[in-house]
């Protein structure tokens, strides 16, 4: 018996085959949209988990040290940054164990994975020395809570000093801008941050999870926030790193 072949009408043509790959493109494009949605809200829940666990680990070292909270500490002519305080680094103290990575936003330019002790969640940077009246003006309602340790004015935060611990930001999600011209850095995190102007690498709070940043306060609550909220923080906020990457005043 001859084989069978497929009528005309049962033959795709050329129209309908493209008809067909341009349904398939218009719904492949309806839908990334959402799963790009639905990635930078669960990498959004899992900072919140990190950040939280960052903050109570810095908890956790007041405990142990006179309730001082430390962005860094001295030793033998140089410092340890605050993430060696917190984290086992060669079997060295610590509070959260040998995981590194804690201290690294998944929606940074790291995605997540620790590079280096610097290239870490920020830490505020508010000290009397460098703010000078600034800093007196704020401490009539924040409290007079932060001490200048003299090198290089890293400064200790004396917890039971600050009025509203629930209303200032200590930790939080930083970038490295694209302002900072020629660095091979931009986007990484960094281990501490100014609220009101650009730091050192120029850094800034990032707005990294759809428009807001992610910040851990005083008293251990961490709290996805956008510039209104930035703004009303006991240490008001007045710059940020916005998510094309640049620097923005508000």
């Amino acid at each position: 018996m001859g084989k069978k072949t497929k009528t005309g009408s049962e033959k795709f043509t050329l129209i309908e085959l493209l008809v067909v790959i341009a349904i398939i493109a218009i719904l492949a494009s309806l839908l990334l949209p959402v799963l790009q949605k639905t990635r930078q809200s669960s990498q959004k829940i899992d900072c919140v988990n990190r950040l939280s666990q960052v903050m109570k680990g810095h908890l956790l070292y007041a405990d142990d040290f006179g309730g001082y909270i430390a962005m860094a500490a001295p030793t033998g002519g140089s410092f340890y940054p605050w993430a060696r305080l917190v984290v086992d680094f060669e079997g060295k103290g610590g509070y959260l164990g040998k995981n590194r990575n804690l201290l690294v936003c998944p929606s940074s330019a790291l995605h997540g994975k620790y590079k280096d002790q610097y290239y870490v969640y920020g830490m505020l940077r508010f000290t009397p020395h460098e703010y000078g009246n600034q800093y007196w003006e704020i401490a009539k309602t924040a409290g007079n809570f932060a001490v200048d340790m003299g090198y290089m004015w890293y400064p200790i935060y004396k917890i039971d000093k600050v009025k509203h611990p629930g209303n200032l930001v200590m930790m939080a999600d930083t970038a490295i801008p694209l302002d900072n011209t020629g660095s091979s850095i931009h986007g990484y995190p960094y281990w501490q941050f100014k609220p009101d102007v650009a730091g050192e690498n120029k850094v800034a709070v990032s707005m990294a999870h759809i428009g807001t940043a992610n910040c851990a306060y005083v008293d251990g609550h961490v709290s996805s926030n956008g510039q209104s909220q930035l703004k009303k923080s006991s240490i008001p906020f007045g710059i940020c790193v916005r998510e094309t990457g640049s620097l923005y005043p508000f």
